[in-house]
C-alpha cells in the first residue's frame, strides 16, 4: 500500500480537523503542512500525538502505522507559524493592534518592486524592507503595507567616494562586493545594484518600543567605512531617524522611559546605554557617547528589557542568562553576582565605565543556550528564546526559581 487515509482530531474539542489521503512515505513534517492548508487557521502550529506520544517532524508515516487507516490527535500550540520564501531578518508584534512588523530582504508580494509605495523612507535600491502585516487580515502578505525600504548605507555619497578611488582590479575585487565592470556600469547609469555579497551580509536587530515607534540597529559595511547605527522607525509615517552612531551594534532594547541600550563587541561583549539620548531625543554627537553598564565576561549578544522587574536580561555564551539591574536598586535574590567591568588592562572599549550596573548570572536549568538573533524576550522573570541547538524549539525559562510571574505574557515574534 503506497497511500493511507489519515484522520486528525483536535485534542481540545475532539472534532475532526482534517481527513487526508497521504503517501505512506512522507514525513510528519509534511503532514503538519497539509493539516495547516486544510484548516481555516493556516498559521496555527500543532504537535501531533499517536497514543499520547508526540511525533517528531522527522518520523515517517510507514514507520508509525501498518494499516491503511489511522488517527492522530493534534495539540494546538500557543504560537503561529507564518512561512516566508525570503530571508526574514526580524519580526515583532505591535502593541494593542497585534499587527506584525517584519523585516525581509526583498518583496514578499507579487506586485513589482517599483509599483509598491512605501509609507515613509523609500530607497528604491533598498535591501531592507519593513512590512506591516495586519492581524485583521490574518497577517496576510497580500494586504501587507510597506512601511519603509532602506539600504545598509548612510549615504550614496560613500559609494561615489569609494568608486572614485583609484584601485587596481585585483586589490579592488579583494574587498569589494562588486566587480570593476559592475562599478563602471553603475557609475554610467547612476543606478545602484547591491551585489550578492552585500545582500548576504545585510542584517539588523529590531525592538518594538510601543504602538508608535520601533528601534533597530545595523552596521554599515567596513567597505563603506563601517560603523554601527541606532535608528528609530515611526510606525505611523514610516520615517526613519538616526538616534546614534556607534562603533558596533548588535541587539537593542528600550526601557519604559525610552532610554536605549544595545550590545556590542570590541574587546569583548558589552552592554551600552546611549548618553543623553532617548527614543524621542536623538543624539547630536557622532559618534554618540555611551555608558557601559556591563561587560561581564561571558555576556551573549541577545538583549531585552523586563518591564515588570525593571532589569535588562542578556543571553550568554553558555547555558545561562545575565540580569543587569540599575545600581542601588538591589540585585535579584538569585544567581551569582559578578564584576560588571573588565580589568583596565584587558579592555579598551570606547565608553564611560564610571557608572556600571549590577550583574547577576543565572544558570539555565537544562543548560540550554539562546540562539543569537532569533528573538529574545523577558516578562515577569520569564525568558523566551530559541534553543541554539534546536532552531525549531521555542523555550521558556523562569529566572525566579520556579516562582509564578505576575501578569500575562505579551505576544512576541521570532524570525
Amino acid at each position: 500500500m503506497s497511500t493511507m487515509r489519515l484522520k486528525i482530531t483536535s485534542s481540545g474539542s475532539g472534532e475532526v480537523l482534517a481527513l487526508l489521503e497521504l503517501d505512506r512515505a512522507i514525513l510528519v513534517e509534511q503532514v503538519l503542512k497539509d493539516l495547516a492548508r486544510s484548516t481555516e487557521a493556516p498559521f496555527r502550529a500543532y504537535t501531533l500525538l499517536h497514543n499520547d506520544r508526540p511525533l517528531l517532524p522527522t518520523e515517517c508515516l510507514r514507520d508509525i502505522f501498518e494499516g491503511d487507516e489511522a488517527t492522530l490527535t493534534a495539540v494546538a500550540l500557543p504560537m503561529l507559524k507564518i512561512p516566508c520564501n525570503l530571508d526574514v531578518l526580524a519580526a515583532a508584534f505591535i502593541p494593542n493592534s497585534d499587527d506584525l512588523l517584519m523585516v525581509t530582504k526583498g518583496n514578499i508580494t507579487a506586485v513589482k518592486d517599483e509599483e509598491i509605495p512605501a509609507l515613509g523612507d523609500n530607497d528604491p535600491t533598498g535591501i531592507l524592507w519593513f512590512w506591516r502585516l495586519f492581524r485583521a487580515e490574518q497577517w496576510s502578505f497580500l494586504s501587507a503595507s510597506l512601511v519603509a525600504r532602506r539600504s545598509p548605507c548612510l549615504s550614496n555619497n560613500a559609494l561615489m567616494e569609494l568608486w572614485a578611488e583609484e584601485k587596481d582590479k585585483e586589490e579592488f575585487e579583494s574587498y569589494s562586493p562588486w566587480t570593476k565592470e559592475e562599478v563602471e556600469e553603475q557609475k554610467r547609469t547612476g543606478i545602484i545594484k547591491w551585489g550578492k555579497k552585500f545582500v548576504d551580509q545585510a542584517g539588523l536587530y529590531l525592538r518594538i518600543h510601543d504602538e508608535s515607534h520601533a528601534v533597530f540597529t545595523w552596521n554599515q559595511s567596513d567597505i563603506l567605512g563601517g560603523c554601527g547605527n541606532v535608528d528609530r522607525l515611526d510606525l505611523a509615517t514610516g520615517e526613519v531617524t538616526n538616534l546614534g552612531r556607534i562603533w558596533d551594534a548588535w541587539d537593542v532594547t528600550t526601557d519604559s522611559s525610552g532610554r536605549i541600550f544595545y550590545t556590542s563587541c570590541y574587546d569583548g561583549t558589552d552592554v551600552h546605554l546611549l548618553k543623553d539620548t532617548t527614543l524621542l531625543q536623538p543624539s547630536s554627537e557622532k559618534p554618540t557617547p555611551t555608558f557601559i553598564v556591563s561587560q561581564t565576561v561571558g555576556l551573549g549578544f541577545n538583549l531585552c528589557f523586563d518591564a515588570t522587574l525593571k532589569v535588562l536580561v542578556t543571553s550568554s555564551r553558555d547555558g545561562a542568562f545575565f540580569v543587569i539591574s540599575p545600581p542601588g536598586e538591589g540585585r535579584l535574590d538569585v544567581g551569582e553576582g559578578l564584576p560588571s567591568i573588565r580589568p583596565p588592562g584587558d579592555d579598551h572599549t570606547p565608553g564611560d565605565k564610571t557608572a556600571p550596573w549590577d550583574t547577576v548570572k543565572i544558570l539555565e536549568p537544562d543548560g540550554r543556550k539562546a540562539s543569537t538573533g532569533h528573538g529574545f524576550y523577558a516578562h515577569g522573570g520569564r525568558i523566551t528564546f530559541v534553543d541554539a541547538n534546536a532552531q525549531e524549539q521555542l523555550c521558556t525559562t523562569n529566572l525566579l526559581d520556579g516562582k509564578t510571574a505576575s501578569g500575562s505574557d505579551p505576544p512576541f515574534a521570532v524570525a
